[in-house]
């Protein structure tokens, strides 16, 4: 069953990194590559070799918090279907809850793989001799 947890984090792993990728074309790219490139890296790189579940605590707790620092400007949507709708100057809601709802999507699976970090049984010690 691990390898299905393995597999998601992969998936979501190569979504993260091509997010931070897209944002290159971003007017304020380097806050929104930093966010997904650590989500990115949260979900590919083992616990061990980052820490363990507080890095993964502390990239969701960045991204929850940024969400809702931006979600009341998203209140003027009119439905979820605007969030496909092309973004005018006189729509800025609809860039909001998009920012919003990836950085609600970035803290959700960082916050699992912190949990799936926590819950997991230390390794063995490995054998001497």
């Amino acid at each position: 069953m691990r390898w299905v947890g393995r597999g998601a984090d992969a998936v979501f792993g190569a979504l993260f990194a091509w997010s931070a990728y897209v944002q290159l074309n971003d007017p304020d790219p380097v806050r929104w590559i930093a966010i997904y490139g650590a989500a990115a890296l949260v979900c590919v790189v083992p616990s061990a070799r980052r820490g363990g579940a507080w890095s993964a605590w502390t990239v969701s707790s960045v991204a929850l918090g940024w969400s809702l620092w931006i979600a009341p400007q998203a209140l003027g949507l009119e439905s979820l279907a605007d969030l496909t709708a092309h973004m005018t100057a006189d729509r800025p809601e609809i860039e909001a809850a998009r920012e919003a709802l990836g950085l609600a999507i970035v803290s959700l699976w960082t916050a699992g793989r912190a949990l799936r970090d926590q819950l997991r049984p230390p390794a063995p010690p490995a054998a001497v001799g």
